[in-house]
């Protein structure tokens, strides 16, 4: 509860706001409850300002608990729980809690939809999971035409691995191609004669941020276009 006390000639305005509690915070069952409020100041207000019994107290907050009975409600309540999960720094279960929003039947139908799948994109950025904020990217992808389609375009720019040649390789009998890439993500090295038909070289789960590649099938140092593309 937020009060502005100078907002109505230092009369205190309640507004009202949402608490993301943890699931397990409270349980409580469909029904209309009320909730008492006492407050002792908390270094706020001058102790002999406090009623006698050491208290501020206001009226009763009354609410209602209804049960979910639709997919909106579910995805809503899905959505609302990755939130507070992700705010918590708990980014696992804030992307399960997106993906069980989206796995509703009609939450993609909803704006939610958009939020839902940027908060599980997030999530999965900040668990390295690059291949699954894509995946959870993938089906409303429009290019540059929307946020979800910038984001997923700057995800792939990012990803995007350097090359170039090992000027050492020019004293050996093959050429070899050195990639700068993301650890724990999945390249692959192609060759080309003619920039229109690519031959893989070489595909692997990267360990580190750089590795090597030697084209041995050219021992004859035929002239030869490389590059390496990102796997999702």
């Amino acid at each position: 509860m937020a009060v502005s006390p100078d907002a109505f000639g230092q009369k205190p305005l309640a507004r009202s706001r949402e608490w993301l509690l943890p699931p397990e915070a409270i349980q409580l069952t469909p029904g209309k409850y009320f909730l008492t409020v006492l407050w002792d100041g908390d270094g706020m207000v001058e102790e002999e300002a406090l009623p006698d019994f050491g208290y501020m107290s206001a009226q009763d907050i009354r609410f209602t608990v209804n049960a979910v009975t639709n997919d909106v409600q579910r995805a809503i309540h899905e959505h609302r729980l990755a939130f507070r999960a992700y705010a918590a720094g708990d980014y696992l279960s804030a992307w399960q809690h997106s993906q069980a929003a989206l796995e509703v039947a009609d939450a993609r139908s909803l704006l939610l939809a958009e939020g839902a799948q940027m908060m599980s994109a997030n999530a999965a950025l900040k668990l390295g999971n690059y291949r699954g904020a894509l995946a959870t990217l993938q089906d409303t992808d429009q290019g540059d035409r929307n946020e979800l389609g910038r984001f997923a375009s700057g995800l792939r720019e990012v990803l995007a691995p350097e090359i170039s040649l090992n000027p050492a390789s020019a004293r050996t009998s093959a050429p070899r191609v050195m990639v700068v890439a993301f650890p724990r993500q999945k390249y692959e090295v192609q060759y080309s004669e003619n920039l229109i038909t690519w031959t893989t070289l070489d595909q692997r789960l990267t360990e580190t941020n750089q590795y090597e590649v030697t084209d041995s099938g050219n021992t004859a140092r035929l002239p030869r276009f490389y590059r390496a593309v990102w796997l999702p």
